[in-house]
């Protein structure tokens, strides 16, 4: 099909063309002979009257004008690929669409149990930066915390967390609720985390106790591995109250509420829609608030919506899924208003 001139096929091409930088590779990546994409290049180079890609030694780079029609001819790619894809309704037993999510460690173990139970998902861990493989489609959506929110994608909160103190069932400074100097005085696991980020949040007190300053006990590879660290041992850990929540039913941890006041850690959804979002809030269970509305909660699985809609809507319910009552530790009277504790 021609638009104004221009086969729109070509911009397929020209897209592969100037992510490759390279005719051979191209055509390999659209399944295509190297004379049919040396061929697509050329025609491209006649409509917009430029080189597009030239040598440079012995790579190929995008000439000035190419460089400017990259992002919006991915942009354009993407947002067809999304159109074609659109499904009437999407109800996860029955859809076969694949999505592809990157999502933290500790939201792996709220999350894919449920998760997994209502439709098939590549879940990936994280990467070091998400963002060109949410430009070029690669994935569908990032679980982030917000502190890694990149302005350049649409983010929505997922979920708002509070920190808890997590230890063994068997801490003998964890029979009740433990004071503030008593947490100071047990050794701690942590993980590597930005202090610069996280700084710009928590407070010299808050990070002191955070951090683990001074009593570290083990900085352990990922959140998820923590929990099981824990077990018969005097450590302890502040970690998510969802992961925490998690961790009770496989092992044999007490969680008590942090005693100091800290502020909340949001997790979001990020995606590579630019498009402006509603700021809607809708209140969720444990205080968690939506950025866009995504239904009344509970969520009828089987209800039909779009795909967009009905992998956030999915992610959601994951999160805020109860354990089951007798692996739940009665939680505690909240210490004060201020320090955001449901």
């Amino acid at each position: 099909m021609r638009f104004r001139g221009l086969d729109l096929n070509l911009l397929v091409a020209l897209d592969v063309l100037l992510e490759e930088r390279n005719v051979t590779r191209a055509a390999e990546r659209m399944h295509v002979g190297q004379s049919a994409m040396s061929a697509a290049l050329a025609r491209l180079r006649q409509h917009f009257e430029d080189d597009l890609l030239v040598a440079s030694g012995r790579q190929m780079v995008p000439s000035a004008l190419a460089a400017t029609l990259q992002k919006p001819v991915k942009d354009v790619i993407l947002q067809i690929g999304s159109l074609v894809e659109t499904e009437r309704q999407f109800i996860p037993a029955r859809s076969t669409r694949q999505f592809t999510v990157e999502m933290p460690d500790h939201l792996q173990l709220v999350v894919l149990p449920m998760l997994m139970r209502q439709l098939y998902a590549d879940v990936r861990p994280p990467s070091r930066d998400p963002s060109p493989s949410l430009a070029t489609g690669e994935l569908d959506l990032v679980l982030t915390p917000g502190i890694y929110a990149d302005p350049e994608y649409a983010c929505e909160v997922l979920a708002t967390n509070q920190l808890v103190v997590l230890g063994c069932k068997d801490n003998t400074c964890l029979q009740e609720q433990p004071d503030l100097a008593t947490v100071l005085s047990l050794r701690q696991v942590i993980v590597p985390f930005d202090r610069h980020r996280l700084g710009l949040l928590l407070e010299e007190q808050q990070m002191a106790l955070y951090s683990g300053r001074n009593r570290t006990a083990l900085i352990a590879p990922n959140f998820g591995c923590i929990p099981a660290c824990l077990v018969k041992t005097q450590h302890i850990a502040i970690l998510n109250r969802r992961l925490a929540e998690a961790s009770l039913r496989s092992f044999a941890l007490v969680m008590w509420e942090v005693p100091l006041a800290m502020p909340t850690l949001d997790d979001i959804i990020m995606s590579a829609e630019r498009t402006a979002q509603s700021q809607t809030h809708r209140a969720a269970p444990d205080g968690a608030n939506l950025a866009r509305p995504v239904g009344d909660y509970p969520v009828d699985l089987s209800k039909e919506t779009g795909a967009g809609e009905g992998i956030r809507t999915l992610l959601v319910v994951a999160c805020h899924e109860e354990p089951p009552t007798d692996s739940r530790v009665p939680r505690r009277p909240a210490l004060g208003r201020s320090q955001h504790y449901a």
